[in-house]
């Protein structure tokens, strides 16, 4: 997940059956430093629409802006892209807003019945007692849950809230808010995105 100076920001995530990496293809994470070259979403799902397919393992690739959004889609077939129509929507491991995923299935109609967050006024209400839910459909299957940890040792690693304002600039900045662990037992912190920015230039 990344986050660039033009307010644009982008999430990789594998498709399902295809995590971890391969040594045979390229990292699906330097997809997301490949979106944070360009300005604007449309720009960036426009050139990474043109990927080679069998270059990288599968993934769903999020890549938004403060206008639009679009998801890069790879099978390991074809790449394609669509633009994300405004409103509430999830997306993991399968296809935006599919209903085969159990925790599409029960969380995302949560999120919509919540209260809409207002992040210029650090209020987030609901949202991060979502994110820590270890509710799941099937108590046998733990990874439907939003915050899991699983005898695999697979496990949720950290969270993230992120707002973009609709006009960027210096008087109105992203909101980003980080867990560095499971959102279920570590707090969610500010991110100091100036301090960063100013880290990157000096460097």
């Amino acid at each position: 997940m990344g986050l660039n100076d033009h307010g644009l920001v982008g999430v990789v995530m594998n498709r399902w059956g295809t995590l971890g990496p391969d040594p045979a293809k390229r990292s699906r994470g330097e997809l997301v430093l490949e979106a944070l070259d360009h300005a604007a979403a449309e720009a960036a799902a426009e050139a990474l629409s043109a990927l080679e397919p069998r270059a990288y393992r599968p993934f769903n690739l999020f890549i938004g802006d403060p206008q639009h959004a679009y998801v890069i889609r790879n099978d390991g077939v074809r790449v394609n892209s669509y633009e994300v129509p405004a409103g509430m929507h999830m997306l993991t491991s399968l296809e935006l807003n599919d209903a085969a995923d159990p925790r599409i299935r029960l969380h995302l109609p949560r999120f919509r019945a919540a209260e809409v967050p207002d992040p210029g006024c650090e209020q987030w209400h609901d949202w991060p007692r979502l994110l820590a839910s270890g509710d799941s459909i099937d108590p046998g299957q733990r990874a439907g849950a939003m915050c899991f940890n699983l005898e695999s040792g697979l496990t949720t690693l950290c969270s993230s809230l992120l707002a973009l304002p609709r006009y960027p600039g210096p008087a109105s900045r992203p909101q980003w808010l980080f867990a560095a662990g499971a959102p279920a037992t570590a707090r969610f912190e500010p991110v100091d995105l100036e301090h960063r920015r100013q880290s990157l230039s000096d460097g």
